[in-house]
């Protein structure tokens, strides 16, 4: 069997990797051999995978990222896998799938796993949190990059209470002047806020702490107390309360209707 190799990009917006190029989106999960009626491009070796780069750079939000198919020559219909050579065949089995930038695959490489629904880092869940009803909330702090929490992603439990724009300003406020926090929910509130903080000294990338609205069963028990880890399928639905600057500042978003404004009147 031989080797051919393609880039294509990451959206981390829809976690999916897309391409356009060639009219199929790329399945991690299917390692089988696929069929490509109107074929698919490949080059021969890796000089071509800056031919096939879908923009000139990446972005914060995409990302490149190579895949190694295995083909059968007999399955050629251009080419004829000679090197330096674009090469079109009509069947090919996807068997590798990495981040160009080893950064990002050290830190983003699972979600390029072929069983996405797999405990990565080798979280073991725990026993189920009781939310005390069918609805709860969790606030994590992450970077930018990414809008979805993810199976196995650390979380903390939150009511929901305070997280209105007046009520988180409130929070920093109160941090900035060392006052304590007043009950739980601040509390918890404000671990979120001192991770993010944390995460965007040691990485020089923005932060933000979101609140995710969760469903019984998806939020069980974490070996680290106090953390919780989430058990379910990806969520985009949550709302940033709080970004962190790569310097460690936090602060409260500006609605999107306020950015909207504030935009406009830029541009005038």
């Amino acid at each position: 069997m031989a080797l051919g190799y393609r880039m294509v990009s990451f959206d981390f917006d829809e976690l999916k990797i897309k391409t356009k190029q060639f009219g199929h989106e790329v399945d991690v999960e299917n390692r089988d051999v696929v069929d490509f009626p109107q074929g698919l491009y490949l080059g021969s070796d890796q000089d071509f995978l800056d031919y096939y780069r879908d923009h000139p750079e990446p972005d914060e939000k995409r990302q490149d990222v190579r895949l190694v198919y295995e083909y059968d020559k007999s399955d050629l219909t251009m080419g004829d896998g000679s090197p330096d050579q674009e090469l079109v065949v009509s069947k090919a089995k996807l068997v590798e799938a990495v981040f160009d930038d080893p950064e990002m695959q050290g830190k983003w490489g699972f979600l390029l796993n072929e069983d996405p629904n797999k405990s990565y880092k080798g979280r073991e869940l725990g026993a189920e949190v009781d939310l005390g009803g069918q609805l709860g909330y969790v606030i994590r702090a992450q970077d930018t990059k990414m809008s979805h929490i993810l199976h196995g992603d650390y979380c903390y439990l939150h009511s929901g209470f305070g997280t209105y724009r007046a009520g988180c300003e409130k929070i920093l406020e109160n941090i900035e002047d060392g006052y304590e926090m007043r009950n739980v929910h601040e509390k918890i509130l404000k671990k979120g806020i001192e991770h993010a903080v944390t995460m965007a000294v040691t990485s020089g990338i923005e932060q933000q702490v979101i609140l995710y609205p969760v469903k019984q069963g998806q939020v069980c028990e974490a070996s680290n107390p106090g953390e919780c880890l989430y058990n379910g399928a990806p969520n985009k639905k949550g709302r940033v309360l709080f970004t962190v600057s790569p310097d460690g500042v936090p602060s409260v978003p500006e609605p999107i209707r306020r950015k909207v404004e504030i935009n406009n009147e830029l541009s005038r």
